[in-house]
């Protein structure tokens, strides 16, 4: 506030590198307040766009306040308000916040699933409490209002979270920082989670709490159904978020050291190339061809030995070396006169080069301490292999990384540049082959999650083609039985039970299978939930007191129909996951297809053979003795015995 009114604030700041180094101050004026009368206090919001600054990673801008009065007496005065400083984070800095919000994220979703669990269970209570038939009590009415209430808390909260994922996504993406591979990944988890929450599940509680509050024990009932297995649903969709969260977190870090090794590799270029301008032609040549030899495969095993390797690195006698050169068998190192257009080796040159040296050094030691951080974390997801390779580069890099460093900034302190140069050289190199092997860890990481993905696929397709073989032998068996009266029909209802066992046991291990990937498709679940459901209606078929054989034939054909739908879905879904990559067995699984879709083929003509036959003979409910029974095939012990060897069928 000020008595004679206020004219003019002006904002001044200044860009900071963080080698010290500071920009021009500027100031300009914000806000003004021309001719009229002057505001003697003022609250404004300004929109300061950053862009125009030029900044980098951990650059820094300290800024400050000025504000002028209209003094016309005795001229305006100005008052400036302290300086403060902000600070653009680096990448490293990003990423490790956003892990550390994903880390939040991925805590509150657990703790929601384990109260989802608890909601479920008190709904299937009462639910089973409205099947029995019996009236809901007051309490028993006030608990399920408490349920429904804390369900939508519960989607409110899933909600929430998932904006805060996109949030978080948005700003690594915004740095660049996820191979877009990941990024559609964690879009996906994003999507997964958003999915929770529908407008569905929330009309749904909504008639549970009206049924509640009419006394509509009928619709009571079946909007408890749905809810019930909406909830299973609900956790199902956490189960995976959470999964795949900690899946792709793995993945984010190893992303993170492909980016920061390169990024370092770049970074050691740069200062050699800056220390470059220091060295004259001839010393130049020389550090050049002694790293060529370095550069060569045979040569690749020095980086685990730097200390041994010095011996190796000096340059064979020249005729320009002196003698007491000569007698070390190395180059001599002089301090050339500049050549034309050469940057003068100055103290300060030296000791500008040597904070940029410095500054690489510190963001060498931040890679070694994230690689001995997921050392830690992959050893904990159960990644062995992974964590022993990270181990090893902490273990076989790190000293010789340190070493570069310290060369280098011994040989400027010395006056040497070209000492520098050289330890420039090899922690560029050092790093470029790091980099080529933190791809190489990544790659070998997604195809062991791959070909997991692959067996679970060949596996629950063998399965699949054996249930299917049995199917279709058993309505062979059915087709060929001329009383379908007879008790020995209820020996088909046994079978066809242990092959619906058997497909809940596929519907399992795919569902286990989809928690962590994208490759195990919804369809592919709903298609295996969709064949057990219906060769338990077969089975009922087979088993009524009143049995119909054209119904329960064509519940068999349909079971049969739908175990086939099953395996081409999973084929489909194979090949999204193999592409077109080979060694797999997908050439062993389309033989199969082939094979399968030629039996159906077959299975298609014989029951319309049996559909026209029935016609013919204008009985209903019996179509006769139809096609005589098939000899072998498999058998009911046949059955048993596949789910010995196989274990999970």
């Amino acid at each position: 506030a000020d008595d004679f009114g206020l004219s003019r604030l002006r904002l001044n700041f200044r860009r900071i590198r963080p080698s010290g180094d500071e920009g021009k101050p500027r100031s300009i004026t914000i806000i003004s307040w021309p001719g009229g009368k002057k505001p003697t206090h003022v609250l404004e919001q300004y929109n300061w766009n950053f862009n125009e600054l030029g900044l980098l990673p951990e650059d820094e801008v300290a800024y400050s306040l000025t504000v002028l009065d209209n003094d016309v007496v005795s001229g305006p005065k100005a008052t400036s308000t302290a300086e403060y400083r902000i600070r653009f984070p680096s990448l490293e800095e990003i990423f490790e916040r956003e892990q550390n919000n994903q880390d939040e994220i991925a805590n509150e979703l657990s703790e929601l699933e384990q109260q989802g669990e608890k909601l479920h269970e008190q709904v299937k209570k009462l639910n089973e409490t409205i099947e029995r038939g019996e009236q809901l009590q007051w309490e028993d009415n006030q608990q399920l209002s408490q349920a429904v209430q804390q369900q939508r808390e519960m989607l409110e909260e899933v909600k929430k979270l998932s904006e805060d994922l996109q949030q978080s996504l948005e700003q690594l993406q915004r740095g660049e920082m996820m191979s877009s591979e990941l990024m559609d990944k964690m879009q996906k988890v994003q999507q997964l989670m958003s999915e929770v929450a529908t407008d569905k599940l929330s009309e749904l509680m909504s008639q549970i709490q009206q049924s509640i509050d009419k006394m509509d024990p009928g619709a009571l009932e079946e909007a408890m159904a749905k809810l019930q297995v909406s909830q299973e649903e609900i956790l199902q969709k956490l189960d995976k978020t959470l999964s795949l969260l900690e899946r792709l977190k793995l993945e984010q870090k190893l992303d993170n050291l492909v980016r920061q090794t390169e990024e370092l590799a770049q970074a050691a270029a740069e200062l050699a190339d800056s220390t470059g301008t220091l060295l004259d032609s001839s010393s130049m040549a020389v550090a050049d061809s002694t790293e060529s030899k370095f550069d060569s495969p045979a040569n690749e095993t020095d980086d685990a030995d730097p200390v041994n390797s010095e011996k190796s690195e000096s340059p064979p006698e020249s005729a320009d070396t002196s003698g007491s050169a000569a007698s070390n068998n190395t180059p001599e190192i002089k301090q050339a006169e500049p050549e034309a257009g050469q940057p003068a080796a100055t103290p300060e040159t030296m000791d500008r080069m040597a904070e940029n040296t410095t500054e690489v050094g510190e963001r060498t030691g931040e890679l070694f301490e994230q690689i001995d951080q997921a050392v830690q974390e992959f050893g904990e997801a159960g990644e062995q292999e992974t964590a022993a390779a990270l181990m090893n580069e902490s273990v076989n890099q790190q000293a010789p990384a340190e070493q570069n460093i310290e060369q280098a900034l011994e040989g400027f302190k010395q006056g040497q540049p070209q000492q520098s140069y050289k330890a420039q050289r090899k922690l560029k190199r050092n790093m470029q082959q790091m980099h080529g092997r933190m791809q190489q860890y990544r790659e070998e990481l997604k195809q062991k999650w791959q070909k997991e993905v692959a067996e679970a696929f060949k596996r629950a397709f063998d399965q699949l083609n054996y249930l299917s073989e049995n199917q279709e032998y058993l309505l062979h068996q059915a087709q060929a039985e001329p009383d379908f009266s007879h008790p020995d029909i209820l020996i088909l209802a046994a079978r066809e039970q242990e092959i619906v066992l058997g497909l809940d046991a596929v519907r399992r291990e795919m569902v286990e299978a989809a928690k962590d990937n994208f490759f195990v498709s919804n369809q592919l679940l709903s298609i295996l939930y969709m064949a057990a459901s219906q060769g338990e209606n077969s089975m009922q078929q087979l088993g009524s007191e009143t049995r119909r054989k054209a119904q329960a034939l064509s519940s068999l054909e349909r079971s049969l129909t739908v175990i086939n739908a099953g395996m081409l879905t999973l084929l489909q879904d194979d090949e999204n996951l193999q592409q077109s990559s080979s060694g797999t067995g997908m050439d062993q699984l389309l033989k199969k297809m082939e094979e399968m879709a030629q039996r159906q083929q077959q299975l298609n003509q014989a029951g319309k053979d049996a559909l026209e036959q029935q016609q013919r003979s204008g009985q209903e409910g019996s179509p006769g003795a139809g096609p005589k029974q098939q000899q072998g095939g498999p058998q009911a012990g046949d059955l048993g015995e596949r789910k010995g060897a196989d274990g999970a069928v």
